[in-house]
């Protein structure tokens, strides 16, 4: 990633980081759901894309074009979650 994109990356677990707290069952379910799809794309001869979910189905994207999506932030839940903590 940081030959193709000149950022400096980490692996970390950004889920836990965002929402603090040991993962809910839900959230290594879909931790496994998204694995065995990129496992399933490799074996396909699909690489260098992303695993995504939109709704509830797990999508690929090629990462270039996942780099490049426009990144929306949803105004609506960060005034709930701002209500929540005030």
């Amino acid at each position: 990633m940081e030959a193709e994109t000149g950022f400096t990356t980490r692996a970390t677990v950004l889920g836990y980081i965002q929402r603090g707290g040991a993962p809910s069952a839900n959230d290594r379910i879909l931790g496994g759901r998204m694995g065995a799809f990129a496992v399933d794309l490799l074996m396909q001869g699909k690489g260098g894309e992303a695993v995504g979910i939109r709704g509830t189905t797990l999508v690929a994207t090629p990462i270039q074009e996942a780099l490049a999506m426009k990144k929306r932030f949803d105004e609506t839940m960060r005034n709930v979650v701002h209500q929540i903590n005030n």
